[in-house]
């Protein structure tokens, strides 16, 4: 990451599908600190729809990452029990570690739940938020444990078609847990940048204390000195003053 902390913006910019180009209007909103995160619908069906959503990076023309849920939940169909529906996620190695997957998750849920408010209505958006995303197993470190999934114990369910795969979740589960992680991360930011500029502010008093300890130390020192260099100077001009005086008095007496 660059040195200047980031900005991370979500934009939601049609694209044709299968293309990694990053489009023109988000690419012409690149800054060197600014990461866009755009989500879109990547193809529909008359069985499945996908949202996807890409990592674009200031000077990259290509996306750097994606997200994306695809499955028939999206389409209001319910025939039984809730939809089953799977998903994906890669960054490129030189964008990994950098907490990036957090935000494609949280942009992709927000669109989602945007997008199919206005146009599917309170009942489909209820079929999507209680959707179940599956993934056939977790290669991932825990991260998906962290974001809300659990292991699946519905393999036989008759309400979910989840039979064989390892963990499970909704996208209602998935949105919340997410959104909770992203808000953490931005107390946590904000608190870092309070610390940061108190520690500053306490370095700069101590800073001017100090300077103002120096200068006062100085001006006394230059006090002490001038005074004793002043008192040396009556002290020589007296006793000059008496050895005079004294030579005098022996004169007139010799005479």
């Amino acid at each position: 990451m660059a040195a200047e902390e980031l900005t991370i913006t979500y934009m939601d910019v049609d694209k044709l599908s299968n293309n990694d180009d990053v489009p023109e209007e988000v690419f012409s909103k690149l800054e060197e600190n600014n990461v866009i995160i755009n989500c879109f619908t990547d193809s529909t069906t008359s069985s499945n729809m996908t949202y996807k959503s890409e990592l674009c990076i200031y000077g990259e023309g290509e996306a750097q990452g994606y997200f994306s849920i695809n499955g028939k939940g999206f389409l209001g169909q319910k025939k039984y029990g809730n939809p089953v529906m799977d998903l994906n996620i890669t960054i490129k190695d030189g964008q990994q570690g950098k907490g990036y997957s957090n935000y494609l998750i949280h942009a992709l849920c927000e669109y989602i739940l945007k997008k199919n408010g206005k146009t599917g209505g309170l009942y489909n958006k209820e079929i999507i938020l209680n959707s179940i995303i599956v993934i056939d197993s977790d290669a991932s470190e825990g991260f998906w444990s962290k974001v809300g999934m659990k292991r699946n114990r519905r393999e036989e369910s008759k309400i979910a078609d989840s039979r064989g795969y390892e963990m499970t979740t909704t996208i209602r589960h998935l949105h919340n847990n997410i959104d909770k992680i992203i808000n953490k991360q931005i107390i946590e930011r904000n608190w870092k940048r309070r610390k940061s500029a108190n520690s500053r502010r306490k370095s700069s008093v101590k800073s001017s204390t100090n300077s103002a300890a120096n200068s006062s130390a100085n001006s006394r020192h230059k006090s002490s000195v001038k005074s004793s260099a002043n008192s040396r100077r009556k002290s020589s001009a007296n006793s000059r003053r008496k050895s005079s005086a004294n030579s005098r008095r022996k004169t007139r007496r010799t005479r």
